[in-house]
């Protein structure tokens, strides 16, 4: 899943690349983006169906830290 507002709304993402049982895929997600702020997020499931957790327990070396990853972009107007 896919989401350009935050988490507000998800979207299915397609997989490009599939590396195999145990291993990192590459997806795309077409996105119309208009000039702004945004918060990009993402969002997998394993071949069980489990997804990370919204936010992670906090430790002191990170070790563990599946949560949702949000990258905040700012679009340019072109």
């Amino acid at each position: 899943m896919v989401s350009v507002d935050g988490g507000a709304n998800r979207d299915e993402a397609a997989i490009s690349l599939d590396g195999g049982r145990r291993s990192w895929v590459r997806f795309e997600h077409p996105w119309n983006a208009t000039a702004g702020p945004a918060a990009l997020r993402s969002r997998a499931a394993d071949d069980r169906g489990l997804t990370p957790p919204k936010t992670a327990a906090w430790n002191a070396k990170g070790h563990q830290m599946n949560a949702i990853f949000e990258v905040p972009v700012t679009v340019g107007e072109g």
